[in-house]
């Protein structure tokens, strides 16, 4: 196992973000310099994953402005954590603030993390059953459209979506694979039986 071979440096701090380097030593005993991007002010962040159950169960989404692309892009609900807050208060706090959905945490997944080359940035993956919506109460900078589209047929839905220009968020994206290949029989994926 890889470990720094001396402590990090930071390039700049901003109010949300810092650029850092750190060093380390490859295979071969050279030192090395990474640049990657940390948080500031959280504790890690939430995506919740909030579902209307029933005999077709619905996923309520955010289509949602972010400055980094200067343009809208349908994810899952999240937010960062608050010092001490525990992820499932944290989920129920951001679904509301962002969806006006209440619900029920039935799941709490491990630390995942998306963009491992760039940032040390994790999210925590948390499961609600949506039992009540009311009008979101997004915060002053955020622009918010919430979107419910149904389990079945998700990542078909997706593909409409982004053929009309919307951007698809990459764990929506995968998420949506995922529920593609769980409804594939195993033969297909392993190559015993051909279609």
């Amino acid at each position: 196992m890889q470990t720094p071979s001396s402590p990090d440096s930071t390039i700049h701090d901003g109010k949300w973000l810092s650029f850092r380097t750190r060093s380390f030593r490859d295979r071969e005993g050279t030192e090395r310099v990474w640049e990657f991007v940390t948080r500031t002010n959280t504790d890690g962040a939430v995506l919740v994953i909030p579902i209307i159950p029933g005999p077709e169960p619905v996923l309520v989404l955010v289509k949602q402005f972010r400055p980094a692309l200067a343009t809208s892009i349908l994810e899952f609900p999240a937010g960062g954590l608050n010092a001490g807050e525990a992820p499932e208060a944290c989920a129920l706090r951001e679904l509301f603030e962002e969806t006006g959905c209440r619900g029920r945490v039935i799941g709490v997944g491990p630390r995942g993390y998306s963009t491992p080359g760039m940032t040390d940035e994790y999210v925590i993956p948390v499961t609600v059953h949506v039992e009540s919506i009311a009008e979101h109460q997004p915060e002053i900078e955020e622009h918010i459209e919430v979107m419910q589209i149904p389990l079945r047929g998700l990542r078909e839905a997706l593909d409409a979506l982004a053929a009309g220009g919307l951007l698809i968020d990459g764990k929506l994206w995968f998420f949506a694979c995922g529920l593609d290949f769980a409804a594939v029989p195993s033969t297909l994926l392993t190559g015993a039986v051909q279609p």
